[in-house]
């Protein structure tokens, strides 16, 4: 690759590209299945909102890469021919199955496997749209564009600035060996997110494009620590702690309000276009 920087190398060094890739990390995803399904019920029209920002036609089949209980899954349904949902976690996928028997979708497949260890086009279809948002796949965006025909789609949350100084603590997920080799915290976001996958593709000769879609979560309650208390004990996992919470806490009459703006870059490109060297 020509250019200033190697940002293949770059990649590596994501939030995705230095966790560890075993079956064993994979299923530390699938035991908190349970939980992540709660977080995706609350987060059910915001999903709804990713999809709809994804260009797909009726007659298109699409892959859902790393799905986890399916928030993205069953509104894809509603808009391809089919989807095929991939995943490792078993209990994942049966939630995947689950909302579709409820929702009367028919037009959806599930294939468990680590996404590390499997080929597109061997392991699973190569479909029409390929389509991922904070998985495992972003640890290696090429062998992810060989997922589709006509046009992938990576959803990445934005992160918010750190303050000067600030580090998030080491996720569990990445390697022993790793922790012994001192990576003290996971990769900042915003130095590593769809920036990198930009440049990447960029180089590699397609032409990326960039949305975003924005969520707003405000919360109320009569005192600042009910306020917590409500948040906390109904949160899913590696939401913020206090402190961070505390921060986004602000008074309005006679109640306190926790206001919180997500939002998720859309990054598109045509696989067609790359130039694998």
């Amino acid at each position: 690759m020509n250019g200033w920087l190697n940002w293949r190398e770059i990649e590596k060094n994501n939030d995705w590209g230095v966790r560890s890739r075993s079956d064993a990390t994979a299923e530390l995803w699938n035991e908190n299945a349970d939980q992540w399904e709660e977080r995706s019920r609350n987060e059910t029209d915001f999903s709804r909102r990713q999809v709809e920002s994804l260009n797909i036609s009726p007659d298109d089949t699409v892959l859902d890469v790393c799905c986890g209980t399916g928030p993205l899954t069953v509104w894809l349904a509603r808009r391809a021919k089919k989807v095929i949902a991939l995943d490792y976690g078993r209990d994942m996928l049966a939630h995947v199955k689950r909302k579709a028997a409820e929702l009367g979708l028919g037009n959806i497949e599930t294939v468990q496997g680590n996404w590390h260890t499997m080929e597109p086009g061997t392991d699973f279809p190569k479909c029409d749209i390929a389509v991922t948002r904070h998985s495992p796949a972003q640890g290696d965006i090429l062998k992810f564009s060989r997922c589709a025909e006509k046009y992938c789609y990576s959803l990445w949350n934005c992160a918010e600035p750190r303050a000067r100084g600030q580090e998030e603590t080491v996720s569990r997920f990445i390697k022993s060996e790793d922790r012994e080799k001192n990576i003290g915290v996971r990769p900042n976001g915003r130095l590593y997110g769809f920036n990198v996958h930009f440049n990447l593709l960029y180089d590699m000769g397609a032409n990326p494009t960039v949305n975003y879609v924005e969520n707003v979560t405000e919360i109320t309650a009569g005192t600042e620590e009910e306020l917590i208390n409500r948040i906390l004990s109904g949160r899913g996992p590696f939401h913020e702690d206090e402190e961070r919470i505390r921060a986004k806490i602000f008074r309005q009459g006679d109640v306190c309000v926790y206001r919180r703006v997500s939002r998720i870059s859309v990054l598109g490109w045509d696989p067609g276009e790359i130039r694998y060297v």
